[in-house]
């Protein structure tokens, strides 16, 4: 099935061994694992954003979209096993289908768009029921099975999570179509990004121009590399870009653990902040990342550092000393007063800023 199966988004095979009783076929490796690692487990702190999601689910539609394409040098091919476990996410998030174990090739030949097998295969809960009862095959039994991985992908759980008792997800799914109740079953985590993000509301079109490309700021600080790296605190690392990204001069990259849920909310106070509060003696706001489960909020680069590293150089004279004082003293006056628009004042804790 593999020698003519070459699409991005179906796992690729780069060759096999087949000596003595030995058989081996090696795939590529995709370091993001597999799709159902993301789901149902609260120790897992990777949260895979809503724009990941719809862009994991074309992935997935796309590899079956090109193995139920019968070509001149390909014929069709019907998975049989659909399903989070056998979808593999790759260094840039891109979903390859994958295990090929239990596939059936369709040959040209046939008659129909139908195979009778009463070889039932599969796993229990993403089966195509007419399939399962019938034994009739075809590629609308893999459309069933992506169904339930549409599900799990927006409901944040496994088909066969224990919160399903033993009724299993397609069938509460089902259900909650039934009674118009479909909302309820969509992940928490996706209803938290949607209400910190309509937090952010009300200067939508500067926000989308200060969006910048998590690959820009890769180049930038060469991969956020240590060399690069000029500071870090419990839940975050600052890192000095190279010239002329995006068109700037050096500027500071402040990468967000966000792995941590304290460190994804620190980023969104500190972002929301920055949007609102833009003085002279508040630090620059150049822009903002958040794609691909990395949050970077990016600021103008200082280049004179930080005052502590200047408290004991001679240079600092008296006269600059005030001045200094009074800028800081102006900035704290201009949060606490509530910004420009007067909003409720803010107080700056240490870890918020």
């Amino acid at each position: 099935m593999f020698s003519n199966c070459k699409h991005q988004n179906i796992v690729s095979l780069l060759g096999f061994c087949d000596e003595g009783p030995e058989m081996i076929l090696v795939y590529e490796f995709c370091p993001n694992g597999s799709l159902d690692e993301y789901f149902g487990n609260t120790d897992n702190v990777t949260n895979l954003t809503w724009a990941q999601r719809i862009q994991i689910s074309i992935d997935i539609a796309q590899g079956l979209k090109y193995l139920h394409t019968n070509t001149e040098c390909r014929e069709t091919i019907i998975h049989r096993d659909i399903k989070s476990a056998n979808i593999l996410l790759d260094e840039n998030w891109v979903a390859k289908n994958a295990d090929f174990g239990l596939s059936r090739l369709h040959h040209a030949c046939q008659q129909g768009s139908t195979l009778i097998t009463y070889n039932i295969a599969g796993t229990d809960l993403y089966l195509d029921p007419e399939y399962l009862s019938t034994g009739k095959l075809k590629t609308k039994s893999d459309i069933y099975s992506f169904g339930v991985v549409l599900f799990e992908i927006m409901c944040g759980k496994l088909a066969y999570d224990k919160s399903y008792n033993d009724k299993g997800l397609p069938s509460v799914a089902r259900q909650c179509f039934t009674d118009g109740m479909i909302k309820n079953l969509v992940d928490l985590k996706i209803k938290e990004a949607d209400e910190n993000i309509s937090m952010l509301n009300g200067g939508k079109n500067s926000k989308d121009n200060l969006h910048m490309s998590l690959k820009a700021l890769k180049l930038g600080t060469r991969d956020f590399s240590d060399s690069n790296c000029i500071g870090e605190g419990r839940l975050w690392k600052l890192y000095q870009e190279v010239p002329n990204v995006n068109g700037r001069t050096t500027i500071i990259a402040k990468w967000w653990d966000s792995k941590s849920r304290q460190g994804h909310r620190q980023f969104l106070t500190e972002l929301e902040i920055l949007f609102k509060y833009r003085h002279t003696n508040i630090i620059g706001f150049a822009g903002y990342c958040n794609e691909m489960d990395e949050k970077v909020i990016v600021y103008e680069h200082a280049k004179n550092g930080r005052l502590d590293k200047h408290l004991d150089d001679a240079t600092l004279t008296w006269t600059k000393r005030p001045e200094i004082c009074i800028n800081i003293a102006s900035g704290l006056k201009f949060i606490h007063e509530g910004g420009v628009e007067k909003e409720e004042p803010m107080k700056h804790i240490v870890g918020a800023l």
